[in-house]
């Protein structure tokens, strides 16, 4: 497969990105051209457990979501390009002339839409009953290419997802972790990245499982725990509920993340269970 990874410089003589000099790492981003895309066909949350419920809140992406029971299917065909970020920030060079050179690296703009630049959704989880109940990433989470051509392969390889609960990014997941870390809020140097594993994620206990935060985790893939309270509208009726965002993104900076994945397609499949705490 011929790469055409790039070095990414800026233009007032900054170092470069953290870790090029000594290792001769390099970086792909889309260089065919700058508005490159690849698409995401859709997503689904699901839930087999019945004192589990979810339901659909809102996105930052024009979309159409239906729901059966506990699942929730979320649809638009939307398009996404190449980005750089922690799922909370990102970040777009301003090419030059030099198709190897950036002018600037620009934050990117989410306030009003993510339509073209990344996948962005909203759930509420809830657990019914009086047992406080952790929360987790199943082993069916998974971001997948929606057909078998190399370009959907490819946009897949370079492909992050962000799980995003009271505005801190909780986990982070990659299908195939591979090239620099994003670009950091303070500088153009890159940040570390946590990720849970490179494939899909399991519902057991994994010593190496890392969270975006320093909190330890008892299974792969805890991303919220939930505290029943006795509804105020009738006595013995508990639950607890809280939202859960989903960032998916492309990563400019990942070494899958060239030409050969412009034109993929991929999907999103997030599998939910919840344990007593």
């Amino acid at each position: 497969m011929n790469k055409k990874n790039k070095v990414l410089l800026t233009s007032v003589g900054l170092a470069l990105l953290s870790g090029i000099a000594a290792t001769g790492s390099t970086f792909a981003w889309f260089t065919t051209t700058r508005t490159a895309s690849v698409s995401y066909s859709k997503a689904t949350v699901k839930s087999g457990q019945s004192n589990l419920l979810i339901d659909y809140v809102s996105s930052l992406n024009t979309m159409t979501e239906s729901q059966a029971d506990s699942l929730l299917t979320l649809t638009g065909g939307n398009m996404v390009t190449d980005i750089s970020g922690n799922g909370l920030n990102f970040y777009k060079p301003v090419w030059s002339a030099d198709p190897a050179m950036a002018s600037s690296i620009n934050v990117v703009d989410f306030s009003s839409s993510a339509d073209g630049l990344f996948i962005d959704f909203t759930i509420s989880v809830t657990i019914q009953g009086e047992a406080s109940m952790n929360v987790y990433l199943g082993a069916d989470t998974v971001i997948s290419a929606f057909d078998a051509n190399p370009e959907s392969v490819e946009a897949v390889a370079s492909s992050r997802m962000a799980v995003i609960v009271d505005g801190a990014a909780v986990l982070y997941y990659a299908p195939d972790l591979d090239g620099a870390a994003p670009l950091s809020a303070a500088s153009s140097t890159p940040v570390a990245i946590a990720s849970a594993t490179t494939t899909a994620l399991s519902p057991v206990p994994v010593a190496s499982f890392t969270t975006h935060t320093s909190n330890p985790v008892d299974f792969a893939g805890r991303i919220l725990s939930l505290v029943p309270t006795e509804s105020v509208l009738g006595a013995g009726d508990w639950s607890a509920t809280k939202n859960v965002t989903f960032r998916a993104w492309v990563e400019g900076q990942d070494a899958d993340c060239d030409n050969d994945a412009i034109g993929g397609i991929f999907d999103i499949d997030i599998d939910l269970f919840a344990l007593e705490a």
